[in-house]
Formats: C-alpha cells, sequence, structure tokens
C-alpha cells in the first residue's frame, strides 16, 4: 500500500473518532405560556435604587391573547416592502428601563436580518393595557441625537437606534408593543 493510502485511511480513522465525540449544546430554556397576570397593586415602598433585571418580553401569540397597541401604517418612501411584524407584552415596575438596540428589537418578533442602516426600517407602536401610562417614556438615540416619546400609546420610529423605554410613574405598567421592519 502507498504511503498517501496510509495516510488517508490515519487521517480517515481520526475524522471519525472526532466526529463521534459529543459537542455540547447551550441549555435550552422553555417558557411556559399561560394567561396574563394582572398588573401587580401599587408597592407601598419606594423602588430600589438597586439595579434589577431587564424584563424579557413575552410574545404576544404566547399568550393567546390580541395586541393593543395600535396598527402602524404600511411602508413609506425609501421603504417598500413590509418584512416583519409582531406584538409582544412588557411589565415595567416603577423606575424600570427596557433597553435595546433596533436590531435586538426586531430579533424579538423574528426577524434576524441585520441590513444596513439605510436599508432597515423599524417603528414601534405601543399601548398601555393596565397601570397609569403618563409616565411612559421611550428615548430613541440615533448616532448621538435624542428624541423623545411620552404617554399611554403612541408611535415611534426608530431604525438602527438604542431604545430606551422607561416608566417614570409610580406605579407598575403592562404595554403592548407592535413592532414593523420594513425595507427598501
Amino acid at each position: 500500500m502507498g504511503k498517501w493510502r496510509i495516510g488517508l485511511l490515519l487521517l480517515s480513522a481520526a475524522l471519525a473518532v472526532a466526529c463521534q465525540q459529543p459537542i455540547p449544546t447551550p441549555p435550552r430554556i422553555e417558557e411556559e405560556a399561560g394567561p396574563r397576570a394582572p398588573a401587580p397593586a401599587t408597592p407601598t415602598t419606594a423602588p430600589s435604587p438597586t439595579p434589577s433585571l431587564i424584563p424579557t418580553p413575552t410574545p404576544m401569540a404566547a399568550l393567546g391573547t390580541s395586541c393593543a397597541a395600535p396598527p402602524i401604517p404600511g411602508p413609506s418612501a425609501p421603504f417598500t416592502s413590509r418584512a416583519a411584524e409582531g406584538c409582544f407584552h412588557l411589565h415595567l415596575n416603577a423606575g424600570e428601563e427596557w433597553t435595546h438596540d433596533g436590531y435586538e428589537i426586531a430579533a424579538m418578533i423574528g426577524y434576524t436580518e441585520r441590513p444596513a442602516c439605510a436599508g432597515f426600517g423599524l417603528a414601534l407602536s405601543w399601548k398601555v393595557t393596565a397601570g397609569n401610562g403618563e409616565g411612559i417614556v421611550w428615548t430613541v438615540n440615533t448616532q448621538g441625537v435624542e428624541r423623545m416619546w411620552k404617554g399611554p400609546q403612541g408611535n415611534v420610529f426608530a431604525g438602527c437606534s438604542y431604545i430606551t423605554l422607561r416608566n417614570n410613574g409610580a406605579g407598575p405598567v403592562d404595554i403592548d408593543v407592535r413592532v414593523v421592519v420594513d425595507v427598501p
């Protein structure tokens, strides 16, 4: 047998052994969907200055309910088609913030592409469904320019921005958030 054949057999054997080794997989986290819990009563103590976890959105489909957030009009120039649309529910206690960039929010509704900013139109609408939404403040930071939207219902146009939702109110709120991604 030629030397190259022996080398090829040894390489094949090494690959076969390597392929039989178990590949570690990351732990899988599953959440159980159930009926939406009512908003907790207004706390009688002041919020803690210690940071808390950022709330994770719950997709509306998992809750089995419709989205109360207003519809977002179809794409407008320079965008010509709607690439994704979805809705999720957030619960924010008094003083809590929820912060993500536009691409992360799009991924929450299943749009995982990352086109250039000129080809990425992200819009959000929201409606507070429980609690007093007067303390709701959306801040959108696009290349150092900040814009703000306030109140219990509205629309935010964000794109490739860094987006912060803050509950400046005295009590907790539940919010339905509709997200659309439009592309050229």
